[in-house]
C-alpha cells in the first residue's frame, strides 16, 4: 500500500509527483512530476491528436479510455530530488508494462534525466515520419514568435556553460564536411522546387 509522501518546500520549487488511473478500474497506467498544467497536457494532447501516428502510449491510453484519467497527486511542492526519487520508487513499485512486470507505461525508471536507448527499427521509423516535412508559413510564424524575448533563468545559462567546458570543437573531418554541404544543398533544391509549383 503507497503512502502518501509528505509535502515540503525548498527554495520555492514547486514540484508534485502523481500518478495517472484508469478511471474504469482504479489500475495505474502512468507515474510522472511536473509543475503547472502538466496533467492538463496529458488529456489535451489525447483530445487534439487521438488518432497522431507517433502518439505516446499515455496518449493512446486516454483515447481508449474515453475520458479524462484518474489523477492521484502522491506529493506536492518537492524539490527536484525528492521528486526524481520519488518518481523512482513509484515506479518501481507498481512496475513497467515493457518489462512485462506491471501495468505502467512509463519506458524509463524515472527520474528527469532517465532516458532511454531507442532501437534502430525506432529510429529509423521516426526518420521515415520527418522525411520531406515541411512547415506551413503560419506555423514557423508561431515558432519564431515564441522564441523571440526568451531568455534561460541564470542555472539553466549556468549548466549550459558547464556542459560544454572541456570541449574542443577542432576541424571536423572532410566527410562531415560534404555531408554538411550535401545536407544544405537538397534543402535549398526542395525550397526551389517548391517555389516552382507555388509560382
Amino acid at each position: 500500500m503507497l503512502r502518501r509522501a509528505a509535502c515540503v518546500t525548498l527554495r520555492g520549487v514547486r514540484i508534485f509527483v502523481y500518478v495517472l488511473r484508469d478511471p474504469r478500474n482504479g489500475e495505474p497506467f502512468y507515474v510522472g512530476q511536473g509543475v503547472g498544467r502538466r496533467i492538463e497536457k496529458h488529456s489535451l494532447a489525447a483530445r487534439r491528436q487521438p488518432s497522431a501516428r507517433h502518439s505516446s502510449l499515455v496518449r493512446k491510453r486516454i483515447v481508449e479510455i474515453g475520458r479524462d484519467p484518474t489523477v492521484e497527486y502522491v506529493a506536492r511542492g518537492l524539490s527536484p530530488e525528492k521528486a526524481d526519487a520519488l518518481e523512482r520508487e513509484l515506479i518501481a513499485e507498481y512496475g513497467r508494462a515493457d518489462l512485462k512486470f506491471g501495468p505502467l507505461l512509463n519506458r524509463t525508471e524515472g527520474g528527469r534525466f532517465a532516458g532511454r536507448r531507442w532501437t534502430a527499427r525506432e529510429r529509423a521509423k521516426v526518420s521515415r515520419s520527418l522525411r520531406g516535412r515541411e512547415f506551413s508559413a503560419e506555423h514557423r510564424a508561431n515558432l519564431s514568435a515564441a522564441q523571440k524575448g526568451r531568455r534561460y533563468p541564470p542555472e539553466a545559462r549556468e549548466n549550459m556553460s558547464k556542459a560544454h567546458l572541456g570541449k574542443k570543437y577542432g576541424r571536423r573531418s572532410p566527410e562531415w564536411r560534404a555531408n554538411i554541404a550535401a545536407g544544405i544543398k537538397a534543402w535549398h533544391e526542395r525550397r526551389r522546387i517548391k517555389k516552382g509549383v507555388e509560382a
